[in-house]
């Protein structure tokens, strides 16, 4: 789908599709609306008498008739004045998106509300808009037969304001960013090995212009990086360490390292995982799907930044000569590690890519990872449990995830917990079978890797697949995380 910017109020000049929007109960008319209403014989007018209320998600198609020059007509509801924010319109562009999706609409034009109808500024719901439409209108098809090009082909939005231009771009580069995330995710583990998603990074460093640098299996065992091998060793693919280095800030500005958790599939290893469910599992890289895409898209918007993104990559299988029960792991810390559970194996990749981030002086690490399954029973599927060590950052990373329609939730790392991971046999363990703060304990443990170091972790691990279709994510991977941490990367250039 391609964003445009509409010239001029948006009722005049022929189009496939026509979205219209409204608050709850202030069912007005702008000049779009009368256009509509008299192309359409008076339809609009009649839908807004008969049952159309304008409610949060709420989503009414009048088809095209032959002599309207507007074609469909779309009536988006976005809830009520006093909880309108820019994902009311993220949910209204999604809902426009998947209303027409079946339909071939070559342009779709979109008349905002004027900027003294709504609480925020117009080019945020602009920017909110196109974003929902974008992300609605994703499709996994590569491994499909070839499919008729339905759906909006171009969505020229109008009433944005003058810095509507700037908003559309970053939300296409946001919009074609994540679905480019997502397709790694739907990619099989089969045609993913390690090598092939460091291969990925290496062709999107040369594409946009950022370092990218792998380490291999020898290279990890030299520099002592046990835990991501241990991880691996039962699979036949070997792992990867890739490092992204994107220099976009000044010379003198300390970097901010991201750290993408990138299990390419977790079998659990020797303590498997139930056969329910296991398919997702390829999606065990989603932390390090997200953190190429965040890289990718500070290239792309060329963010006054410099970071770097550490993902530590391997696949988790109980072949002959996979990690056992009871072994014990000397990470790249020199912290000795007892594993309890071959299936608590993203904190020990973790341990060893956050070490590696320390070693590169970052002013702050920030942590993506599908962690623990108790991040899905404490959170459910709504909010991203969010830990670390430093209150700034976390306020930070709260606050874009609000603008971004990715909510968080911080959950405590106090000092009582590390008696969970405390082992007889090493300086501590992966797991307990206490079931006690499951997630809590993952942050737990990778504390004890960032140390000092202003840190953060984002457990994605509840959010990061839809079973049932959502405004504007439908069932699959959802790739959050990524939006989230762009976000606060544009609002904060220091």
């Amino acid at each position: 789908m391609k964003i445009i910017v509409g010239r001029g109020k948006g009722d005049s000049g022929r189009c496939d599709a026509l979205a219209l929007l409204f608050i709850e109960a202030e069912l007005r008319l702008d000049a779009a609306g009368k256009a509509a209403d008299r192309e359409s014989g008076g339809a609009v007018s009649r839908l807004l008498r008969d049952g159309f209320e304008g409610k949060r998600d709420q989503v009414e198609v009048i088809p095209a008739g032959r002599s309207s020059r507007f074609g469909h007509v779309v009536l988006l509801g976005l809830g009520k004045k006093e909880k309108l924010d820019a994902e009311s319109f993220r949910r209204a562009g999604g809902g426009l998106a998947g209303a027409l999706a079946k339909r071939t609409v070559k342009l779709c034009r979109a008349a905002l509300l004027p900027a003294e109808a709504v609480p925020i500024a117009v080019e945020e719901c602009a920017r909110a808009l196109a974003e929902g439409a974008l992300l609605r209108s994703y499709r996994f098809t590569e491994y499909k037969k070839a499919e008729n090009d339905q759906g909006i082909q171009t969505l020229a939005i109008f009433g944005g304001g003058p810095k509507a231009p700037a908003a559309l771009t970053r939300a296409a580069v946001i919009g074609e960013e994540h679905a480019y995330v997502r397709n790694l995710i739907n990619r099989p583990a089969r045609d993913l090995a390690p090598e092939d998603l460091a291969a990925e990074a290496r062709a999107s460093g040369r594409r946009f212009g950022f370092g990218c640098r792998v380490f291999t299996e020898k290279d990890l065992s030299r520099m002592g990086y046990h835990a991501i091998l241990a991880v691996g060793q039962g699979s036949r693919r070997p792992p990867r360490l890739v490092v992204l280095n994107y220099a976009g800030g000044p010379k003198k500005q300390k970097p901010l390292a991201l750290v993408g958790k990138g299990v390419i599939f977790d079998s659990g290893g020797i303590s498997i995982k139930p056969a329910q469910g296991m398919e997702q599992m390829k999606g065990d890289m989603a932390g390090a799907a997200a953190v190429l895409g965040i890289i990718r898209s500070a290239a792309r918007l060329s963010l006054r930044h410099n970071l770097f993104g550490v993902l530590p990559l391997a696949e988790n299988l109980p072949g002959g000569g996979a990690q056992r029960p009871g072994d014990i792991i000397r990470t790249g810390a020199g912290v000795t590690v007892e594993v309890m559970s071959t299936d608590a194996e993203g904190r020990l990749v973790l341990a060893d890519g956050i070490h590696h981030a320390k070693k590169l002086k970052p002013r702050a690490i920030v942590d993506v990872a599908t962690l623990t399954g108790a991040a899905f029973i404490a959170l459910g599927s709504h909010a991203i449990a969010l830990m670390g060590n430093d209150e700034g950052l976390l306020a930070r990373i709260t606050a874009a995830g609000i603008a971004a329609g990715e909510r968080t939730w911080i959950l405590p790392l106090w000092e009582e917990y590390e008696e969970i991971l405390k082992s007889e046999v090493a300086d501590l363990k992966n797991n307990s079978w206490t079931r006690e703060a499951g997630t809590i304990c993952g942050g737990i443990f990778l504390k004890k890797f960032a140390g000092d170091t202003p840190w953060a972790h984002l457990d994605i691990a509840g959010v990061d697949w839809n079973e049932k279709s959502h405004p504007y994510l439908a069932k699959g991977p959802t790739a959050k995380g990524m939006r989230l941490l762009v976000r606060m990367l544009e609002e904060h250039a220091d």
